[in-house]
């Protein structure tokens, strides 16, 4: 453990905090001057929880994020979820190493850090809004774009949640066993490692999750399409029969002119004439045609509209 005046040491604790909401805020696009100062006091409230100290804090984080999220109705609260635990272990991870080599430079040794102490706060802040900038201008568009299109990120939200409590677990075996400074270029590789196979497991995950949205919707657009041909042919099977009773009307009416029936013609043809089904399946038709955009499909049923 790194040691640090009582000031540095509770400002440090509380910038890991109040920097790792504040990012996961930046993540997701909740972030507003109220929830700032919401957060603001959270973070004090999580370093301020006796016997509470150092990876302990990971668990109170979580459940904080999480019924933040639930009181507000915030929707997609398992992404949420899976960003949340993404962020701590990122963040950690990048203030753990910058603390380990900034301390190993210019505090490892020294009596008196009074003033130099404040560096490790310091490189925390710095770590912060070099990533906060990638973060509004790279990462968070990405995950929202991915986020739309995983319609269930139930099994996602488990790999990363196994990733986490073994994150989480090494973290604390570290810290109760006293290796954290002894063994911490070792440690960092594992972070690492728990990171990059965790990393790939995700991406492999959320690529396949979104192949198979993607065929699903691929499925139910040709449904849809298959759904309005189907529409289509009624229709015209309808006009059909209505060719077919207009043919015998006009047989009709020209038996009533053949036999000089000229009132009876005239009755018979201003009824036809009247008669605006025929024009009105037309519409209908037309209407359909329009959703169906599988060309295969439009242009089997055009020839025989036509015919």
């Amino acid at each position: 453990m790194i040691d640090l005046t009582l000031p540095q040491a509770f400002v440090s604790d509380f910038l890991n905090v109040f920097e790792l909401i504040i990012i996961y805020r930046l993540v997701t696009g909740y972030l507003n001057r109220k929830i700032i100062l919401v957060d603001f006091l959270a973070s004090l409230v999580i370093i301020c929880v006796p016997f509470l100290e150092g990876s302990l804090e990971f668990p109170l984080i979580m459940i904080y994020l999480w019924l933040f999220d639930r009181k507000h109705d915030r929707p997609q609260i398992i992404h949420n979820n899976i960003i949340a635990m993404c962020t701590i272990i990122v963040m950690i991870s990048l203030t753990d190493l910058g603390d380990h080599y900034m301390y190993e430079i210019f505090l490892e040794g020294r009596k008196n850090i009074s003033l130099l102490g404040w560096i490790l706060p310091i490189t925390d802040l710095i770590i912060t809004v070099i990533l906060g900038i990638l973060v509004i201008l790279f990462i968070a568009p990405k995950v929202r774009e991915v986020s739309i299109q995983i319609l269930n990120p139930v099994p996602l939200w488990k790999l990363v949640g196994v990733f986490f409590i073994l994150y989480f677990l090494l973290n604390v075996v570290a810290e109760k066993e006293g290796i954290a400074n002894n063994y911490a270029p070792l440690l960092l590789l594992v972070f690492l490692t728990i990171i990059l196979i965790g990393g790939s497991s995700l991406f492999s995950i959320i690529r396949s999750s979104i192949q198979i949205q993607n065929q699903q919707r691929l499925i139910d657009t040709y449904k849809l399409q298959i759904a309005s041909a189907h529409e289509v042919n009624k229709q015209y099977d309808q006009i059909r029969r209505e060719r077919h009773d207009t043919r015998n009307m006009l047989l009709s009416i020209q038996g009533y002119i053949r036999d000089h029936k000229d009132k009876e013609a005239a009755e018979l043809l201003s009824t036809f004439l009247q008669n605006d089904i025929a024009e009105k399946h037309y519409n209908e038709i037309d209407n359909a045609l329009d959703k169906i955009k599988i060309s295969g499909l439009h242009n089997l049923i055009k020839p025989e509209m036509s015919i």
